[in-house]
């Protein structure tokens, strides 16, 4: 009797531990990956590769140029070309064998080719000639000036013999140089061919000849007559 209850026991507690035992672990199934069979028939359609889309770039502080001023065109002066002075004729008046002895207010032109400009400068020019006196075929033909040679010394003036400028119709001569006088005679020669050859152009009406002190050149009177006639030209 007391056997067969062991027993009974072993085969009860035998069932017990079956019961509490855990399942039995079963090896964990690997992943696998299902790639298609290859078609008989190629794919005409490309192959697409999915790709990232590119992020986009942040954007950026960037400085934008600053728009240029415009600037009004300033139109260009472009000078006219200086035309060159032309060669022009003017005349020169000398005394002359044998007249001028007889009548001083005798005296003739003779032509001296210069630079064209204004009266006033052609006037001056004209003096200049005269002063020169005339040219050795004019001096074989009886022309003859005293004018150069009653000018003596160093000019006052800075170098020129004379200065020239206009009141109005008047040209007012002074003298930068010493002058002396031979005579009557050769003091009216000398006035003459100095009144027709600044004459001869239509700025000029009247003429007023002073010396390097300021008088009235070839004035026996010593009154200065000239300077009363011309009210603008004061005596020194």
């Amino acid at each position: 009797m007391k056997r067969s209850g062991i027993a009974s026991c072993l085969v009860l507690a035998a069932l017990l531990l079956s019961c509490s035992a855990p399942a039995a672990v079963q090896p964990a199934t690997r992943a696998t990956l299902a790639v298609p069979a290859p078609s008989s028939t190629p794919d005409s359609s490309p192959a697409t590769i999915a790709t990232r889309s590119p992020a986009k770039p942040t954007a950026q502080l960037r400085a934008t140029p600053a728009s240029p001023v415009p600037i009004p065109a300033t139109p260009v002066a472009v000078a006219s070309p200086v035309p060159a002075a032309r060669p022009t004729l003017i005349d020169v008046f000398f005394s002359r064998k044998p007249q001028s002895y007889d009548d001083f207010s005798a005296v003739f032109p003779v032509q001296r080719k210069v630079l064209d400009g204004s009266q006033e400068r052609l006037a001056g020019v004209a003096l200049e000639q005269l002063i020169a006196g005339p040219t050795p075929a004019e001096q074989t033909a009886g022309y003859f000036s005293e004018f150069e040679g009653m000018l003596h010394g160093e000019s006052n003036c800075g170098g020129p013999s004379f200065t020239l400028r206009m009141n109005g119709d008047t040209a007012i001569v002074r003298l930068c140089r010493t002058i002396s006088s031979a005579g009557v005679g050769q003091d009216a020669r000398t006035r003459t061919q100095i009144e027709a050859t600044l004459k001869q152009f239509s700025s000029i009406r009247r003429v007023v000849l002073l010396s390097a002190d300021g008088h009235c050149l070839f004035d026996l009177s010593g009154l200065d007559l000239c300077l009363r006639a011309t009210p603008t030209v004061r005596p020194p």
